[in-house]
């Protein structure tokens, strides 16, 4: 019997990496077809969608295997030097993509190495025991606060119009996802993609509840307007696109880590949500250009639904739904008045 157990064990945890490999290529094959349709060809697209491939397998392999378990033990045998391991692996991969699209940058390549090595040296400074501490802090802002003030911009620069800005999701995510995760042992973030049936009742009443509030808002003061545009690839790729690439990093930042950081703090879920999801609200601050006080204030709204949602049913997963479903709606009918 005892043999049985591992033998069924090893196939589940072999099929878990078969789901790796499907959502990695997944991924490889949407980013394909978009600069297919976008007319880009060639080698410069070969070994651009290789390394966004090479980024994302452990990022999807943190969501659907038990690796964070297997990164925590190689962190033990390999202490501070495993950070260290990890500034040189995302180096490595922008000079790969760089010199395979022929946009090498030292600039760029200082932006990268400075994006891993700084969050890795506040971990570094707060040692391994698990517990919240100041440093987990500004590591947790050496991630976010590139976004937020477009730092990462024009790092990835082919294909050209900032469409490799993808490549910073996956890039970002296996440096949070190392460094809290593994070596920081924070065990207590639900990264993993999993959901149950009765999720869903909440995350549909968390939608319409959000959309009941954001709509009057939003066509009130009109920084929305109704603008439907459903051409098949934006139906077809985009809520994907958005799940894997917004939504799921986003969540596990301002969910994850963040709200559960404040969790673990102030005992306080109500005082968490809220907290987290004005950071949230302030991190949309660049993303339309000049400060637009009711995006920031719709985005830390949607927060207060998506942190309820994450704390409700202890998954990232079903925020990340929830998140993305605003997201989607809003891109096919909606835009910024």
């Amino acid at each position: 019997m005892q043999g049985a157990a591992k033998v069924s064990a090893r196939v589940r945890l072999k099929s878990r990496w078969y789901w790796t490999w499907g959502l990695t290529a997944l991924i490889a094959v949407g980013a394909t077809v978009a600069a297919v349709l976008g007319h880009k060809t060639g080698q410069p697209l070969v070994i651009a969608v290789a390394v966004l491939a090479i980024m994302s397998c452990p990022y999807m392999a943190f969501a659907v295997t038990s690796v964070r378990r297997d990164v925590a033990q190689w962190f033990d045998r390999q202490g501070a030097k495993g950070l260290l391991w990890l500034v040189i692996a995302a180096v490595l991969c922008y000079v790969l993509y760089a010199c395979g699209t022929a946009v090498f940058n030292p600039v760029a390549l200082l932006r990268v190495a400075a994006f891993a090595a700084l969050p890795a040296l506040f971990a570094w400074s707060a040692g391994r025991d698990g517990g919240v501490r100041w440093q987990d802090w500004c590591a947790v802002a050496c991630i976010w606060l590139p976004f937020n003030f477009a730092l990462l911009d024009g790092i990835w620069e082919w294909p050209e119009g900032q469409a490799g800005y993808i490549m910073n999701t996956p890039f970002a995510m296996n440096v949070a996802l190392f460094i809290f995760i593994g070596y920081r042992r924070f065990t207590a973030v639900p990264f993993r993609f999993s959901l149950k049936l009765q999720h869903l009742p909440l995350i549909f009443m968390m939608l319409l509840g959000f959309m009941a509030i954001a709509l009057p808002i939003g066509l009130g003061t009109g920084f929305l307007r109704l603008h439907p545009r459903l051409e098949w690839e934006k139906v077809v790729g985009q809520p994907l696109a958005i799940f894997f690439f917004i939504a799921v990093p986003e969540e596990f930042l301002f969910r994850g880590l963040v709200q559960g950081m404040l969790l673990q703090r102030l005992k306080r879920p109500a005082a968490a949500i809220v907290i987290a999801s004005l950071l949230f609200g302030v991190s949309h601050w660049h993303n339309s250009g000049l400060p637009d006080f009711r995006y920031l204030g719709l985005a830390a709204i949607a927060g207060c639904f998506y942190g309820y949602t994450s704390w409700r049913t202890g998954s990232l997963t079903a925020a990340a739904l929830l998140h993305s479903a605003v997201d989607t709606l809003w891109d096919l009918f909606f835009h910024a008045g």
